[in-house]
């Protein structure tokens, strides 16, 4: 990370810090002070992503790739079509702004953390009156993302318009009819966008309508009238959805349901997390104490308010939205993903609940946003190694995908894209004999069996990563035994034949 991150960077984010304090302890709150949320976003998201020179994260590319098919006029084979809201919103944006395959992800990334700046802060409104609360909401949960999942891809725009809808609902200023057509509109858009978010939507609506009574002790409101046929209206737009178009998604949830009401704690675990090594374990230490240092701060806050027991259905009531989260394993994800996802999912809600009693316990709210910031880049860039990949990647993948056929077996292991995404060429079925995701399990691949393999710092990292050291040097002395001669070079990248 310190590698990643230059001393200037550290630098202003220390100023920035101290800006947040003298706002936080200072006697109130102007207009000028809501910069610093755009500021933070610019510091902590786009700044060190734009440094890089290609987009972040192994699977931004492959979820590029449905622009390539649009401009094909071949999206309905695309692997992923089942998101095509994020993909038409991709190549609209790409098509405006003259941009090509390569520099879209970097753009992209940049117009949705701006966007979900603006949805954080709707949201905040929606929800407090108070402009120091305002603010401070705001804040901590722009602290909070640091888990993966904001890079440009369908999950990250449907949190976005999810962050949207919940604003709607909680905002009660307009007529019925004004809320129920601005909730339907963005509802649709975020069905078609990313199912899950909509899923976890409309199970908050459930939610906020069957307790509907215990709104007036908050004095926040939400869609006043025709709050039942809504949420029939958005239990029908997403069944139908997912019933029409992502009927695969729904089989699978339908076939995973009887296994996780048998034994609900006993979620798969992710394909990379049943070999431990230094690396690995450190990014799982640090989520333990990340969410163990939350926790503490919700219970000090519990605990201290002489308040609470006044009014507990008051100050309990955020967690209900938490509470929701508890359906995402349903999506058939593993372990380690239904973690990151539910986390992310409970974050409006953790904020909600620990500025609402912000005036009482000011110096606790402190210490959690500043404990938030100051390890946001831990938790986010710490791991860059195994996050970005270089430009002779890119390069590299060109020329395996331009000459493969079916015919020979390749292995390019890397957490990176898809070679074919990162060459941006559509024919995924010209490649099925290229193994490139690491297996599950102990890595085992017998260089007997295969015409040629390539090497790279990113395969390096990830074998070193998720396997450990003496698996990427038993990997470099099998490759040394069998080499025939390196077929291809650039520098990083090398293809050799066996």
């Amino acid at each position: 990370m310190l590698s990643q991150l230059p001393w200037f960077f550290w630098l202003g984010f220390g100023f920035l810090l101290l800006s947040t304090l003298a706002w936080y302890f200072g006697p109130e709150t102007k207009v000028i002070h809501f910069a610093l949320l755009f500021v933070w976003t610019l510091y902590l998201f786009v700044g060190p992503e734009l440094m890089e020179v290609n987009g972040r994260v192994n699977d931004t590319y492959d979820w590029m790739m449905g622009v390539q098919y649009i401009a094909a006029g071949r999206f309905s084979e695309f692997p992923y079509s089942v998101y095509p809201g994020y993909s038409y919103i991709s190549s609209i944006l790409g098509n405006i702004c003259g941009l090509s395959y390569f520099q879209l992800p970097h753009f992209i990334a940049t117009v949705f953390h701006m966007i979900r700046a603006f949805a954080i802060l709707a949201l905040a409104r929606a929800v407090f009156n108070r402009e120091d609360q305002i603010l401070l909401a705001s804040l901590l949960l722009t602290a909070l993302l640091w888990m993966p999942g904001t890079h440009p891809s369908p999950h990250s725009a449907g949190f976005i318009v999810l962050l949207f809808l919940l604003a709607i609902m909680f905002r009660g200023e307009r007529s019925a009819i004004q809320h129920l057509l601005l909730f339907s509109v963005v509802f649709l858009a975020s069905v078609t966008i990313h199912p899950v978010a909509s899923l976890m939507v409309v199970l908050w609506l459930s939610v906020f309508v069957l307790t509907r009574p215990f709104q007036k002790r908050l004095g926040v409101t939400y869609i006043r009238s025709l709050s039942i046929p809504l949420l029939a209206l958005a239990w029908t737009a997403l069944l139908a959805w997912m019933l029409w178009k992502a009927r695969s998604v729904f089989e699978a949830a339908l076939r995973y349901l009887p296994t996780l009401l048998s034994a609900p704690l006993s979620l798969p675990l992710a394909g990379y997390v049943q070999t431990n090594t230094v690396y690995r374990m450190a990014s799982i230490y640090f989520t333990v104490v990340y969410v163990a240092a939350l926790l503490v701060s919700i219970t000090v806050v519990i605990l201290t308010d002489r308040h609470w027991h006044a009014d507990r259905t008051a100050i309990f009531y955020p967690l209900f939205g938490v509470a929701s989260t508890v359906v995402i394993p349903l999506n058939g994800f593993n372990a380690y993903d239904a973690f990151q996802r539910m986390y992310e999912y409970a974050t409006p809600f953790v904020c909600w609940f620990l500025v609402q009693r912000a005036t009482n316990r000011r110096l606790v709210l402190a210490l959690t946003l500043v404990g938030a910031l100051v390890l946001f880049p831990v938790g986010r860039y710490a791991n860059e190694a195994v996050a970005i990949f270089s430009r002779t990647e890119v390069q590299g993948a060109r020329f395996i995908i331009g000459r493969t056929t079916r015919g020979p077996r390749i292995v390019s292991i890397g957490i990176r894209p898809y070679l074919a995404s990162l060459a941006g060429v559509l024919e995924f079925e010209r490649t099925p004999s290229i193994v490139e995701r690491p297996p599950q399990g102990d890595f085992g691949v017998s260089l007997m069996e295969v015409a040629m393999a390539t090497t790279s710092s990113t395969t390096k990292n990830t074998l070193r990563y998720l396997y450990g050291d003496k698996v990427w040097n038993d990997f470099i002395d099998e490759l040394s035994r069998h080499d025939n001669g390196i077929v291809y070079e650039n520098g990083d990248f090398r293809v050799i034949r066996f």
